[in-house]
């Protein structure tokens, strides 16, 4: 193995993503994992990643092309989000949403116009409001409540 440093604000997640996207070998082999875990899953993966703060330390294959894995990793943005941060992120923003929704459920006609009166205050609270009364229209059309009139 090759022991590669770099000093970079970072997203570990996303930069073993990145990294892994270009050398997929790296993952290691694909193995049935035994019960009660089950399915599959990698093990002696060829690359090993370390972060604290701004430091990144990588693990590479012997004979690895570090000129890649440098352009890699100085393309990467910490800013971005990895696929299981963007699952995380969505379940967070559904949760606000949904909390919304049932506070809206128990409100009169009269009281959800008084709603939007004091929280449309904005294009991007009119957008946001917009998006929560179409996610109340997808909800109520799959329920059936419009089509059995």
């Amino acid at each position: 193995m090759t022991r590669l440093t770099f000093a970079k604000p970072n997203n570990s997640s996303l930069l073993h993503e990145e990294l892994l996207e270009i050398f997929p070998a790296w993952r290691g082999t694909l193995v049935d994992l035994p019960e009660p875990v089950g399915g599959q899953g990698y093990v002696d993966p060829l690359l090993r990643l370390e972060t604290v703060g701004n430091r990144i330390v990588l693990d590479v294959p012997e004979g690895a092309d570090v000129q890649a894995v440098t352009a890699v990793v100085n393309a990467h943005n910490s800013a971005g989000l990895s696929s299981n941060q963007k699952v995380d992120e969505r379940r967070i923003q559904a949760r606000a949403a949904y909390k919304q929704l049932t506070a809206l459920r128990g409100m009169t006609p009269d009281q959800a116009e008084a709603w939007v009166e004091a929280n449309v205050t904005t294009l991007t609270t009119a957008k946001t409001t917009m998006k929560l009364i179409a996610r109340m229209l997808v909800i109520l059309a799959r329920a059936g409540d419009l089509e059995d009139g």
